[in-house]
């Protein structure tokens, strides 16, 4: 059956077009909170560890991508869920986040909702190099 205007069908895709939007409301929070903490610890650290009194650029872009990378340890297990819960070929093997999380721990063991770390990581050191040569 095909929603008039739409083009698509009611039944399937419109309804999992919102499916897996539950992670990233959650996700927000602590992904910002995280970001902006680690930020700071960062380039406290950095201002220490390379003895200058105040942020250079240089300095803010390895403080950025740094608390890019502890922001990734945050967003990763979301961002999993989100995409387990939205692929097609497991549309019927997940009942919501929740049980998502407890199947992916239960079948894959803890870690493997760590599964697009590296990926998230090469992203956030891409944006940072990219940041640095625009600049």
């Amino acid at each position: 059956m095909t929603s008039p205007g739409l083009g698509t069908k009611t039944d399937d895709r419109f309804s999992r077009l919102y499916r897996g939007i539950v992670p990233p409301i959650l996700m927000e929070a602590p992904k910002r909170a995280t970001k902006f903490a680690a930020n700071d610890s960062w380039g406290t650290f950095y201002k220490n560890a390379f003895g200058v009194p105040t942020m250079t650029q240089n300095l803010s872009i390895l403080t950025g991508a740094t608390a890019g990378a502890t922001e990734a340890f945050v967003v990763v297990p979301f961002e999993l869920v989100k995409i387990r819960l939205q692929d097609r070929a497991q549309a019927g093997r997940y009942n919501g986040a929740a049980d998502a999380v407890v199947k992916i721990i239960r079948e894959e063991g803890p870690l493997a909702l760590y599964n697009g770390l590296e990926a998230t990581l090469w992203r956030h050191l891409v944006n940072a190099l990219e940041l640095k040569l625009t600049m």
